[in-house]
């Protein structure tokens, strides 16, 4: 499964809980859903800084304070779910400031302004998981 993640500050986590609530789903497990045509396409729940390597939060911490919120983003095979992720990434980073995103793709932090514009990290723009599979490059 692909995913992206969320960072916030930790005291930006209320924001972001309402933000989901206000904006998604909430299933029985306590995940956020996202639907296209009734089917879940994105699953968003909070997560640990146990899932990440040393070097991945040594870059995050250059963006977001140590003490963090971390949202792990799903992404169903289903669908391509380039839109899906962009509107969900750019919406909830433009309504609670402080955050930043990284995929699975890149390894590279990113700022709402730098998905916005399109801008590239090794030649390639936040979530390119077709351009990084045509490259033979595969996950980050």
């Amino acid at each position: 499964m692909r995913s992206v993640f969320i960072c916030h500050p930790e005291d930006s986590k209320d924001a972001v809980v309402t933000w989901l609530n206000s904006n998604l789903e909430r299933d029985v497990d306590g995940h956020w859903l996202y639907r296209e045509s009734a089917r879940p396409v994105l699953f968003c729940y909070f997560t640990g800084e146990s899932d990440w390597d040393d070097e991945e939060l040594q870059e995050m911490d250059k963006m977001v304070p140590l003490s963090r919120c971390l949202l792990q983003v799903d992404i169903s095979g289903s669908v391509p779910g380039d839109r899906e992720v962009n509107w969900l990434v750019t919406a909830l980073l433009g309504a609670v400031s402080g955050g930043a995103a990284v995929d699975d793709y890149s390894a590279s932090v990113w700022v709402l302004e730098e998905i916005e514009s399109g801008a590239e990290k090794l030649g390639h723009p936040f979530f390119d998981y077709r351009g990084r599979q045509e490259a033979g490059l595969g996950v980050g």
